[in-house]
């Protein structure tokens, strides 16, 4: 494909070759012959860079008939100099204000290449998901911790470890779920923004084409007419199918009741109705260059429309993870009252499930809480762009970027809450052993602490992963762990 400017150069020469066509001259090589007097009206004409031209070499006035002394004939040429390069250059200057904003466009490759970010992330997460009954698994390395942790913990149960199971480790893997779904919408919405600039540079590619053609068919004589079809016009919606990570679809299948909608049929809601297909006649140069105007304004509007979409689709899923935070959040974990529990438990697989696996995902979890920002900074620096082209300097990147610090936030919390979980287990199952007084009162604490709820108020917490207090020795745990 011709570069933008190999492609602005040919156009400022086409339209140039227009206006001389008007005046009475046509095209021929490297000059302007007069129509009428093509001996005697010679003008040099534009190279394919669109620079230079102008010069009168001969003009009408030099005819033998016309009497005129060398000084008037060199003064007359000088005069018609000027005027044809005044006019060669508002016409070059008139396209540069047309295009400039178009020169240099987000490029899809590089927005690819955040999107590809969110692959890494999802597959960080839960990755691709398996249901099974109720329950559910993934191959990511979260999901494969987590599954560890299901494992593990089909040795202790009763009582309030049961709820402790249920809370931490049925419902954890469901939540590490549609997490792994908030991951895969944000993949959407930067692959929709990555194909509505792929579209769009293709389509200011095929304008500049379509107009060079039109222009020079006004040169020979014929009027310039032309229909606009924007590839544009969906590219937002195709964008957002195209995300390929492993676990596409499947998290935002088993989110549950609605909370995350696949980001296309969102866009698809959205999208514009109105007229896509634009025609355009002219018959001379400025006449031309209004249409020239005119068409790169409405691929500036329907970029606008993509991105405005996109935008709307991105809120409605915002506004339905508020509605459903607490499908993003894991309940208080239980607080342990011997007295009124039987309960039984393996204290080396156990405090293995407390002490490595729990702490493992809460680890993993506060690693990849990370990742949102970046991804959506990342993608602002992408789509960085003239104003002009689609009315964004950084298209859907900040309503992208509201999305990105809530999917934070939740793993961040969903972080703090496994690191209280594996704590609070501990302390229990170090209490149920019979060790020390001073678990029992750390237990409470604890488990008062993670029960208040105030963690699950939709804040991120000021500090994940407080490591635990080290619980006190005791002799019969160690020989209970060798």
């Amino acid at each position: 494909m011709t570069s933008i400017s190999g492609q602005v150069g040919r156009l400022k020469q086409a339209a140039i070759d227009a206006a001389m066509r008007r005046g009475g001259y046509r095209a021929d090589g490297d000059s302007y012959l007069s129509i009428q007097l093509p001996d005697y009206g010679v003008v040099t004409r534009p190279g394919e860079d669109g620079l230079g031209g102008g010069i009168a070499v001969r003009i009408p006035a030099e005819h033998p008939r016309a009497r005129l002394n060398s000084s008037q004939i060199a003064e007359m040429k000088q005069s018609a100099t000027e005027n044809f390069t005044a006019e060669f250059d508002r016409i070059r200057t008139t396209i540069d204000t047309i295009v400039a904003p178009w020169e240099e466009l987000p490029q899809g490759s590089t927005i690819d290449s955040v999107a590809e970010k969110c692959d890494t992330l999802v597959s960080n997460l839960m990755g691709a998901i398996t249901e099974s009954g109720s329950a559910f698994s993934g191959s990511g390395e979260l999901g494969s911790v987590l599954s560890r942790v299901v494992m593990e913990s089909t040795s202790f149960g009763g009582g309030a470890l049961d709820d402790f199971k249920m809370r931490y480790i049925d419902d954890g893997v469901t939540r590490a779920a549609r997490l792994t779904a908030l991951a895969e919408v944000l993949g959407q919405a930067i692959c929709a923004e990555a194909e509505v600039w792929r579209a769009a540079q293709d389509d200011r590619d095929s304008l500049l084409a379509q107009y060079i053609t039109e222009f020079d068919k006004v040169a020979q004589g014929d009027g310039g007419s032309l229909e606009l079809g924007f590839k544009i016009v969906g590219a937002a919606l195709a964008g957002a199918a195209l995300f390929t990570t492993a676990g596409t679809g499947t998290a935002i299948a088993i989110a549950g009741a609605g909370i995350i909608a696949d980001l296309g049929a969102e866009i698809a809601k959205e999208e514009s109705e109105t007229s896509k297909n634009e025609r355009r006649a002219f018959d001379d140069v400025d006449s031309g260059l209004n249409a020239f105007k005119q068409s790169f304004e409405a691929l500036s509007s329907r970029i606008y429309e993509e991105e405005s979409a996109l935008i709307a689709a991105v809120d409605a899923t915002i506004d339905r993870v508020k509605d459903s935070a607490d499908k993003f959040q894991l309940a208080p974990a239980p607080i342990y009252k011997w007295e009124d529990d039987v309960m039984y438990a393996e204290p080396e697989k156990n405090l293995s499930l407390a002490r490595t696996f729990l702490p493992q995902a809460a680890e993993l979890t506060e690693t990849a809480s990370s990742e949102p920002s970046d991804i959506a900074s990342d993608l602002t620096e992408a789509l960085q762009h003239d104003y002009a082209a689609g009315n964004r300097s950084a298209g859907a990147s900040y309503t992208v970027a509201a999305f990105a610090r809530m999917t934070k936030t939740l793993l961040a919390e969903f972080a703090w809450d496994l690191d209280r979980g594996a704590t609070n287990l501990e302390y229990a199952l170090l209490d149920l052993m019979g060790t020390e007084e001073s678990n029992t009162e750390q237990t409470q604490e604890l488990a008062a602490e993670i029960e208040s709820g105030e963690t699950h108020n939709g804040r991120e917490a000021d500090e994940l992963l407080d490591p635990p207090k080290p619980p006190t020795f005791d002799y019969r745990l160690h020989e209970l762990m060798q």
